[in-house]
């Protein structure tokens, strides 16, 4: 599959993932990728060379820097994040098809009979006859785009959540984002999340935070309590003058987590 004519680069995780490359590494590296983006499949081992543009006696040294950002398979290189982005662009394309498709079906059932002496044409044949279908062209894009914003309208909360929390960095359209709300990750547990890498110094508090998050989706778990009404489960009263207390009200969620954790580390020690 061919992918967008445009794909989403985050300076900051590229940065932090290729600090120790050469700036000769660097070029062949995004040669690379760009590649990968534009044909939409892994890459033939037997062109990675071509592909960057380098000889093979060049090649040789840069291979070994540049084998660790992919999967060998014997055949080809597999990258892991492009693979992910690939996925969610295909899954948004088949989105807006099918919504399309089912916009025209709905419209074509509800037009009503021509009850003139003389037959005219229905939509269908003036699009067959080159006629206009502007009405049902524009029906057919706002349906599709209001299906396939509705994964990006998750991120968006997600990442306001995820803010307020204190991650000023987190992206709403961040591919990995995305890909934890299509698992099932909620837009309150990865701000949670978020909150609990803050409070115990997490470097990118956004990237651990939607890792984690998947993770223990995947195994069933939830994330460290950081207070709330609901948090003690009627199973024991609120303090509300205790400083300690992580559950005080009127303090930030960042607050809570950071006493959380702290309590947590006290308990550890």
């Amino acid at each position: 599959m061919a992918a967008l004519p445009y794909m989403q680069f985050y300076v900051a995780d590229y940065l932090a993932d290729t600090m120790h490359l050469t700036t000769e590494e660097h070029g062949a590296y995004l040669l690379l990728i760009f590649n990968y983006w534009q044909t939409g499949k892994p890459l033939p081992k037997a062109r990675l060379a071509r592909i960057a543009r380098m000889t093979n006696e060049r090649w040789t040294p840069v291979e070994q820097a540049l084998s660790e950002f992919f999967a060998d398979d014997g055949e080809t290189w597999i990258h892991e994040r492009i693979e992910q982005d690939l996925s969610i662009v295909k899954r948004m394309q088949n989105q807006r098809s099918k919504a399309g498709k089912a916009s025209a079906k709905s419209r074509g059932k509800s037009t009503p009979k021509n009850t003139c002496s003389t037959p005219v044409a229905t939509v269908e044949q003036q699009a067959s006859n080159g006629k206009s279908t502007k009405s049902l062209t524009d029906t057919d894009t706002e349906v599709g785009s209001s299906s396939a914003s509705t994964e990006i309208s998750q991120g968006a909360l997600a990442s306001k959540l995820m803010r307020q929390s204190g991650c000023t960095s987190a992206n709403p359209t961040h591919p990995d984002l995305l890909a934890a709300l299509a698992e099932g990750v909620t837009p309150e547990v990865l701000a949670a999340t978020a909150a609990e890498g803050i409070a115990d110094g997490k470097t990118n508090p956004f990237r651990w935070a939607i890792q984690t998050a998947r993770g223990r989706h995947a195994d069933g778990a939830q994330p460290t309590p950081t207070g709330g009404t609901h948090g003690n489960h009627g199973t024991r009263s609120r303090n509300t003058g205790d400083p300690d207390d992580p559950n005080e009200p009127g303090i930030s969620l960042a607050e809570r987590s950071r006493r959380a954790s702290l309590k947590r580390r006290q308990s550890e020690a």
